[in-house]
């Protein structure tokens, strides 16, 4: 459960194809709306990280004893200190954590042709790719 954050980060770097910060570990767990939350034991993965090379870890906001009240904290919410030689990046919410952890800023959305509401008046407009069907399997689920 712990990597829970990693693979967030992981999911939205392949889809919007931006890169991770290879400096960057990150330990926490994200709920089902979204919410991030710490884990147990955070100052021995924190200083698993650094062991194992990273500059930086990126976690959930937590009110433990690993937090400095010499973080400074940021305008989007995070709060950043450094704590043995690494540099905590402490999130409120999910989107502050995978901002803080890629390469790159996330693009702004673009704006859409028409309403949401809208629905397409046929199939064309969908725009979809032709699926090919072979009939070699339609047997294997019979």
């Amino acid at each position: 459960k712990s990597a829970d954050l990693a693979v967030a980060v992981a999911l939205v770097s392949s889809h919007l194809q931006i890169g991770v910060r290879a400096d960057t570990a990150f330990v926490g767990e994200v709920g089902l709306l979204g919410e991030l939350r710490p884990v147990v034991s955070m100052e021995k993965r924190i200083q698993e990280a650094r062991r194992m090379g990273f500059s930086r870890v990126v976690s959930p906001m937590d009110r433990g004893s690993y937090k400095s009240s010499r973080g400074v904290s940021t305008s989007s919410g995070e709060t950043i200190t450094k704590l043995n030689g690494i540099e905590l990046v402490q999130c409120r919410k999910l989107n502050d954590a995978i901002t803080a952890g890629l390469v790159r800023p996330i693009p702004k959305r673009k704006q859409r042709s028409r309403p949401p509401s809208e629905a397409p008046a046929n199939l064309q407009e969908l725009a979809l790719p032709e699926i090919l069907d072979d009939d070699d399997d339609d047997d294997a689920f019979m």
